[in-house]
C-alpha cells in the first residue's frame, strides 16, 4: 500500500505541476489518502478494493 500511495501521490503532483484538471485522478488520490487510516502500509495494494462499495467485492453472502 505504501508504494502505491506514493505513486498515486506523485501522479497527482505531476498533474498539478502541468496544470491539468483531472477529476478522476484527484478522486483516486483522495481514496488512497483516506486508506491510510484503515489499511496498513504493508498490505498488498489490491486491498484498496475494501474501501469501495461492498457489493463490488462481496460474494453475495
Amino acid at each position: 500500500m505504501a508504494l502505491m500511495r506514493k505513486d498515486v501521490g506523485l501522479a497527482n503532483t505531476l498533474a498539478e505541476q502541468l496544470d491539468l484538471h483531472l477529476p478522476l485522478s484527484s478522486f483516486v488520490g483522495q481514496q488512497w489518502h483516506k486508506s491510510i487510516a484503515t489499511i496498513p502500509d504493508n498490505e498488498d495494494f489490491n486491498y484498496i478494493v475494501t474501501q469501495t462499495d461492498e457489493s463490488l467485492f462481496s460474494r453475495g453472502e
